[in-house]
């Protein structure tokens, strides 16, 4: 995870201390909506989550080494890389529905800001936070 907190701070300017804390799970146990994928504990739901989140990064770092092709989509996408690794850092109850759903309304939170976002006016941003969240989603 340690990736994650760097691009955080390298591109939004800002230290893990300045950030606000995660959210706070109610402990009280939670029915998975319909369509959402089911694991057998959140840190395997985390695991899954984070290694897409990496996959994302990876391609956001190779389209930002190429920018002369690509312009700005690899910042784009690692904005929207750090702020879904945000999203997956929610405390584990041990409750995974709790979790993936958590997760779930985070990222879609999420894809909506950045269909308002005039810095992603090619839709990158919203198609990372789409994978990202597709992980989540039952097949």
């Amino acid at each position: 995870m340690n990736i994650f907190k760097s691009i955080w701070s390298r591109y939004r300017g800002e230290t893990r201390q300045s950030l606000p804390p995660p959210v706070r799970l109610i402990q009280v146990p939670v029915v998975l909506p319909l369509g959402l994928r089911r694991f057998e504990s959140d840190e395997v739901a985390r695991d899954v989550l984070c290694g897409e989140i990496a996959r994302q990064a990876a391609v956001a770092e190779t389209r930002r080494a190429n920018s002369g092709y690509w312009g700005s989509v690899g910042d784009v996408m690692l904005r929207a890389v750090a702020m879904a690794s945000y999203i997956a850092e929610q405390p584990l109850t041990g409750d995974p529905n709790a979790y993936v759903t958590a997760c779930h309304l985070g990222l879609l939170k999420l894809t909506s800001e950045f269909r308002s976002d005039p810095d992603d006016e090619d839709g990158y941003g919203v198609a990372t936070v789409h994978e990202i969240r597709r992980v989540l989603e039952a097949p």
